[in-house]
């Protein structure tokens, strides 16, 4: 369920991403299907999703990523809370795997980075 950021490393350069520039489907281990999320801000470390459902915090995760080339990242959800002022959640993933993957996606929004 949804659940208060924990205290973690934020002070990493983060960039935001305009929705509907990146977005993908995620699939959770214990759950059959795809839920379909838009990436709303990337670092050099992990995602912030927004998704229509929260996602249960320790949650291991597989997301894949952009059009029309999909990049696939494994990662966990570190947070996730509702939105104040629109529906849906945001959540934060920390990727666990492919961090050249992310380190791209990272670089294309951050200057400096990737």
């Amino acid at each position: 369920m949804a659940a208060q950021r924990n205290k973690i490393d934020r002070s990493k350069v983060r960039a935001q991403v305009i929705p509907q520039e990146l977005r993908g489907l995620a699939t959770l281990k214990e759950e059959e299907g795809h839920r379909p999320f838009l990436v709303w801000d990337v670092s050099e470390t992990g995602l912030g999703l927004w998704l229509a459902e929260p996602i249960n915090v320790g949650e291991s995760i597989v997301l894949a990523v952009g059009q029309p080339f999909m990049s696939v990242l494994v990662g966990k959800v570190v947070w996730c809370e509702p939105m104040s002022s629109e529906k849906g959640y945001r959540c934060g993933v920390e990727v666990t795997s492919d961090l050249e993957i992310l380190s791209r996606l990272a670089g294309s929004f951050i200057p400096g980075s990737g």
